[in-house]
């Protein structure tokens, strides 16, 4: 009968980088809708290699939903731009 050895083996949790020290797709996309004047789906979409209605639903989903962040969007020349901020900062009352 084979023995085991006197050696633990690392979990595969105890392998991977902890969640806060690598930067997630949402982290990036919420990055870019703080820049100043916001980012539109497109850009989005390409900055994280994903299609712009998976952009937009990440936005109605996760932002909008699961977040204490207040999503802004403008409309100008045919393209929508969104942008974020906190909801403290943005609620006055």
């Amino acid at each position: 009968m084979p023995t085991k050895s006197s050696r633990p083996r690392a979990s595969a949790r105890t392998r991977r980088p902890a969640k806060h020290e690598r930067a997630t797709k949402g982290d990036t996309l919420i990055a870019l809708m703080r820049a100043d004047g916001g980012a539109t789906a497109q850009s989005l979409a390409e900055a994280v290699g994903w299609q712009v209605h998976s952009v937009r639903g990440f936005i109605a989903g996760a932002l909008r939903k699961r977040t204490d962040l207040t999503v802004c969007t403008t409309r100008e020349d045919g393209l929508t731009r969104y942008s974020v901020a906190d909801s403290a900062a943005a609620d006055p009352a």
